[in-house]
């Protein structure tokens, strides 16, 4: 951001100027009880967080590092135990 000494202001990114609109200056709201989320939200527009099927591909990846990490132990702990 660069400001001019007469005041005007330039905004920048990555050596380009940038388009921007001065916004309405922050006003105090009336104190009124606050509203619940719940309230306000119909019950249609709540997504829950997506959920991965078990026989998604991503769990076998997943299944197959930790799979992969519990052999690599068992050889470390054999190779402890028979030189």
């Amino acid at each position: 951001m660069y400001e001019a000494i007469d005041g005007a202001i330039e905004i920048r990114y990555r050596d380009r100027v940038m388009r921007w609109t001065e916004g309405a200056t922050a006003t105090v709201a009336p104190a009124t009880s606050p509203v619940p989320a719940a309230a306000t939200t119909p019950a249609h527009a709540v997504r829950n967080r997506p959920r991965v099927l078990v026989d998604h591909p991503w769990r076998r990846v997943v299944d197959e590092f930790h799979r992969d990490q519990q052999l690599a132990a068992d050889r470390r702990a054999w190779r402890a135990v028979n030189p």
